[in-house]
């Protein structure tokens, strides 16, 4: 019996391993990510949703889109933009909680 897998094998262990890395938007299918701001958040109490990587226009948020925010402890839930820049999304209803970025939240179009 050979200690050796084949190759079929193999590649289903690499995807697995893959798949279990818990970094960021490693956890989350690219159809999911499309248009959506990842692990570069942050949360400002009074409405503000902020990228350091400034993101916001780059992926085409705009003024009256609903966005969806998921994986933050505080600040999961639907809101509607107010205001867009590069760095902050202003949102309502505007009871974000100040929250520092948990490098697994992300921001994403809803409509």
């Amino acid at each position: 019996m050979s200690s050796s897998i084949g190759t079929r094998d193999s590649q289903r262990l690499n995807q697995s391993a893959s798949a279990n890395q818990d970094t960021g938007s490693s956890r989350f299918n690219n159809s999911e990510l499309m248009g959506s701001v990842v692990g570069t958040l942050s949360f400002t109490a009074g409405g503000t949703i902020s990228d350091s990587a400034s993101g916001f226009v780059n992926r085409g948020f705009a003024v009256g889109d609903v966005v969806e925010v998921v994986g933050s402890p505080l600040n999961s839930r639907t809101y509607t933009l107010t205001a867009v820049t590069t760095t902050d999304l202003t949102v309502l209803p505007a009871i974000v909680q100040t929250e520092s970025t948990n490098n697994i939240a992300y921001v994403r179009r809803v409509n």
